[in-house]
C-alpha cells in the first residue's frame, strides 16, 4: 500500500506536467476527468471479481497495469489522444489497486476495532501524500517530468514484487456475492454516499489544482502543503486512533469534514505561504479521520460477501469527482478565479454536512419512537 501509494501521490505534480504541454486549467480538468472514466467503468467489475475470485489476482493485475502505464507516460510529448489513453489506463490501475487493497485491509482488521484498525492501516496510504509531494519537488528541481515517471514506475515495480507473497483473504465459506448494485443500495448506505461525494470533491480541488494555484499565484509550496497535510493526518491516526470510538464516530466525522471545509476557505483567502501551510493542516486533519470513519461505516453496513462491491462503490466517488468535478472546478477557476472555486467547495461541504446531520437526527428520532 505504501509503495503503490507513492506512485499515485507523485501525480500531485501531474497538473504541472500538463501545463508544460500547453494545457490550461479547463484542459487539465478534462484530462484528469477523462482518466476517471476508466476507473469508473471498471470499479463495478473489480468489486464483483474480488467477491468471486479473491483479492490477490486483482492486486497483481493492478500493479502490472500501473507499472506499464507509468513507463509509457515517458513517451508523451504533446496533448494528443495518447495522453488521454495513458491517463485512462492509469485510472484503471488506481481503481483496481485501491479497491483490492482497501478490501484486503478490511478483511484482516478485527471487527471490534474496525475504525481504529482501518485508520492505522490507512497510514500506509496517507504517508505517500507527504512523500509524493516532497519527492516530486526534489526530482523536478533538477530533472524533467520524464524522470519523475521513471521513478514512479520503478517504485511501482517494487510494489508488484512486494504483493506477490500475499495470501488470499476471501474465505471459501462466504455466501455468494450478489453484485455491485445490490451492495451500494443496501440500507443505510445513501447518507454515506452523500458525504463521500462532498469529501471527494474537496480532495479534487487541491489534489488537482493546488499545483497550478501555487504556480499562478506564487504563494506557498505544493510539497509543504502535502507534507503537513499528511503528517497531520498520520499523527491523528496514530496518536488519536481511539478518538472516534471514545467520542462517537458520527460526531468526529462531522467535525472532520468541517475542518476540511475550513481548509478550503483558507486556500480561498491565502496570500502567504503560512496561510497555505495552515490550510494543509486543516485539510489533513479532516482527511485524517473522515476517510477511515467513512471506510469503516461502509464495511460495517455491508455484508461480508458483498464487501468488495460496497467498497468499490465507496471508492467510485473519488474518480467520479475527478470526472465531473475537475472540469467544473477548472471552468470556475478560468472565469472566477481560485478564491471563488475554493470558497464554493467549502460551501458545498458545509451544506452537505448540515443535510447529513439533520437527516441522521430524523432517523434517530424515528428509531427511538
Amino acid at each position: 500500500m505504501l509503495l503503490m501509494g507513492i506512485t499515485f501521490a507523485l501525480f500531485i505534480h501531474y497538473a504541472g506536467f500538463l501545463s508544460r504541454l500547453g494545457a490550461d486549467e479547463v484542459t487539465i480538468g478534462l484530462i484528469v476527468g477523462t482518466g476517471s472514466i476508466g476507473s469508473l467503468v471498471v470499479r463495478p467489475y473489480v468489486g464483483r471479481l474480488m467477491d468471486r475470485l479473491g483479492r490477490r489476482p486483482l492486486i497483481h493485475a493492478g500493479n502490472l497495469i500501473n507499472v506499464v502505464s507509468l513507463g509509457l507516460l515517458t513517451t508523451v510529448t504533446s496533448l494528443s489522444w495518447w495522453i488521454y489513453a495513458l491517463t485512462i489506463a492509469h485510472g484503471i490501475a488506481e481503481a483496481i489497486l485501491f479497491t483490492a487493497l482497501t478490501t484486503y485491509g478490511a478483511d484482516i482488521v478485527p471487527a471490534d476495532r474496525r475504525t481504529e484498525g482501518l485508520a492505522l492501516f490507512g497510514v500506509s496510504g496517507q504517508l505517500p501524500i507527504a512523500l509524493g509531494g516532497l519527492l516530486g519537488d526534489l526530482l523536478l528541481r533538477d530533472n524533467d517530468y520524464r524522470t519523475l515517471f521513471w521513478v514512479a514506475a520503478g517504485i511501482g515495480g517494487f510494489a508488484l514484487l512486494a504483493a506477490l507473497p500475499l495470501p488470499e483473504t476471501r474465505r471459501s465459506d462466504m455466501d455468494p456475492a450478489r453484485g455491485f448494485f445490490f451492495a451500494i443500495t443496501q440500507q443505510g448506505m445513501s447518507p454515506l454516499w452523500l458525504l463521500s461525494a462532498a469529501f471527494a470533491l474537496a480532495l479534487v480541488s487541491y489534489f488537482t489544482f493546488l499545483k497550478t494555484f501555487v504556480e499562478s499565484t506564487g504563494v506557498g509550496s505544493v510539497g509543504t502543503f502535502f507534507a503537513v497535510y499528511s503528517v497531520t493526518a498520520i499523527l491523528l491516526r496514530v496518536v488519536g486512533n481511539r478518538v472516534p470510538g471514545r467520542f462517537g464516530e458520527q460526531r468526529v466525522l462531522v467535525i472532520s469534514l468541517l475542518s476540511l471545509a475550513g481548509g478550503t476557505f483558507l486556500l480561498a483567502s491565502a496570500q502567504t505561504a503560512t496561510a497555505v501551510t495552515v490550510a494543509g493542516i486543516a485539510c489533513g486533519a479532516g482527511h485524517g479521520y473522515a476517510f477511515p470513519i467513512l471506510y469503516s461505516l461502509v464495511v460495517t453496513r455491508s455484508s461480508d460477501a458483498d464487501r468488495g462491491a460496497a467498497l468499490s462503490g465507496f471508492l467510485s466517488f473519488f474518480p467520479l469527482a475527478g470526472l465531473l468535478g475537475a472540469p467544473a472546478l477548472g471552468w470556475t477557476i478560468r472565469h472566477f478565479g481560485y478564491p471563488t472555486m475554493y470558497t464554493a467547495v467549502g460551501v458545498v461541504t458545509v451544506a452537505v454536512v448540515a443535510i447529513y446531520v439533520v437527516r441522521e437526527r430524523q432517523v434517530h428520532r424515528v428509531a427511538v419512537a
